[in-house]
């Protein structure tokens, strides 16, 4: 204090840190938060891929799929024509099961399309 007198000069200074660090801070937790969130996506997106590839051609598809698709097979199981696969990408885990479905490709076939390969028949995986 000189000659009586107060001001407020130099106020703003210490309120402008304690919003630079709480918004730094809100960065960091966001994109935490996203990341964690995209891995989810891609491990769930990566399941109902190895699935459907264990579906169509075993375990060794199924692994195969995975390492492409960036995932880690934790889990492959074979039942009743029903495949059951667990992935993991960093932290998350997905669970996806896909069956395989053989039947006439003329299902598949656009109009006007009766060559002879389209009446063979189609294999595919639906997943669940």
């Amino acid at each position: 204090m000189r000659g009586g007198t107060t001001t407020d000069r130099g106020q703003l200074l210490p309120f402008m840190a304690v919003v630079m660090v709480l918004a730094v801070g809100a960065m960091v937790a966001l994109a935490a938060f996203a990341g964690a969130a995209h891995d989810r996506e891609l491990a769930v997106s990566g399941a109902a891929v190895v699935a459907r590839a264990g579906a169509l051609g075993g375990e060794a598809a199924a692994d195969a799929a995975a390492r492409v698709n960036g995932v880690d097979l934790v889990q492959y199981g074979y039942r009743d024509g029903v495949v059951t696969v667990t992935v993991r990408r960093n932290r998350s885990r997905a669970t996806a099961r896909a069956e395989r479905v053989v039947g006439p490709a003329d299902a598949w076939a656009p109009p006007g399309v009766g060559d002879e390969a389209s009446r063979s028949p189609r294999l595919s995986a639906r997943a669940r």
